[in-house]
């Protein structure tokens, strides 16, 4: 985003308020208070309770409806899993990539399959969203949100609609209009990112953290709260001994990669270190071998080795591919030369 719309986001954040034009009149949208969050809390609940004996779909059988329709299957929550590993482990190679090369055709490349592959997961998160609206808990959210907004939409300091005359045909058919032209000013997670690490934002942000927005929190918008934690991520990445460059913190694929690896490094050491603990003989090992009894602690195992282990254990992976079983004497990672020291008069053993 540019300074200008930076600018007109943070007034928006800053008022409470949504003001956007509708067939050449300005609505505007106020900030739900707790007052009104609280009175829509009840009706969701009201609702849940005058329906309960009906013939509706519960949200928790929803998945097993979809399944018995056909519109889902059992392997798509473990799909939808697996995308969001892959993504991770997509962005933590670009970044790496991008260390070692900025003008590698890898970087965009794995920009494209990141990209495909959050349009997968957003599809199928939407897919869920439009069955849920069918199911009791769906259609009490529906009334709520529909509380919320009749009690917060004006036009010229008016509210537009009243608890009754918003049902009327002609009407509800405005009022939908207008929550579908509400939903286009959603602020996504890279506009906040965006608005965050601007240089307008932090000139407020470093003036005053604690009271940059006036209240105490409980008072504040979703809008603004969002805002605050996005501003305290960049914050801990701006004071890390090992700050990336600015370059990075503005790529905002490069800056997740970068975050991916200061965590997994992170939860390796904590490993190692539990480890350690648990067997002191283990302290200070060159190589220790463990079992795993699932995929899934094969990979926590595998995440316990450093950026050399891992490169080596590739290494021989592609070795006994290529050659079918391999001796361990004859491991490529194993084989070693002696290359005689000519200072001290000794022979050093050195693998390659």
């Amino acid at each position: 985003m540019n300074n200008a719309e930076i600018q007109f986001l943070l007034h928006r954040i800053f008022e409470k308020r949504l003001q956007f034009y509708f067939q050449d009149t300005v609505y505007e949208l106020r900030y739900a208070n707790n007052k009104l969050n609280y009175d829509a809390d009840l009706i969701y609940y009201n609702t849940i309770n005058e329906e309960k004996y009906g013939n509706w779909i519960r949200e928790e059988h929803m998945i097993n409806l979809m399944i018995e329709l056909e519109l889902w299957n059992d392997n798509v929550e473990k799909q939808m899993k697996v995308f969001d590993k892959t993504i991770e482990d997509k962005k933590l190679a670009l970044f790496e990539t991008y260390m070692v090369d900025k003008k590698s055709k890898k970087i965009n490349q794995n920009r494209k399959y990141i990209r495909n592959l959050e349009n997968q997961i957003n599809s199928l998160h939407a897919k869920k969203q439009e069955f849920k609206t069918h199911t009791l808990e769906g259609y009490a959210e529906g009334i709520k949100q529909e509380y919320i907004i009749v009690h917060s939409l004006y036009c010229n300091d008016k509210r537009v609609f009243n608890n009754q005359t918003h049902k009327s045909p002609q009407s509800y058919n405005k009022f939908n209009q207008l929550v579908s032209e509400i939903n286009k000013y959603h602020i996504n997670n890279n506009e906040y990112r965006d608005i965050a690490k601007s240089d307008i934002w932090r000139s407020y942000w470093n003036a005053d953290k604690q009271n940059v927005f006036p209240g105490s929190v409980c008072d504040w918008s979703e809008e603004q709260r969002n805002l605050v934690n996005t501003s305290k991520m960049y914050d801990s990445v701006y004071d890390h001994p090992e700050s990336p460059s600015e370059e990075i913190i503005d790529d905002h694929d490069l800056l997740d990669g970068w975050m991916i690896k200061q965590k997994r490094d992170n939860a390796r050491k904590k490993k190692q270190g539990d480890l350690d603990k648990q067997n002191q003989r283990l302290a200070g090992a060159g190589e220790v071998f463990m079992m795993a009894k699932d995929q899934q602690e094969l990979s926590d195992i595998h995440e316990l080795n450093n950026p050399l282990a891992k490169k080596m254990h590739r290494t021989n992976i592609q070795q006994i591919e290529a050659q079918g079983s391999v001796a361990v004497e004859d491991l490529h990672t194993t084989k070693t030369v002696v290359i005689p020291e000519q200072k001290q008069g000794l022979n050093v053993r050195k693998n390659f």
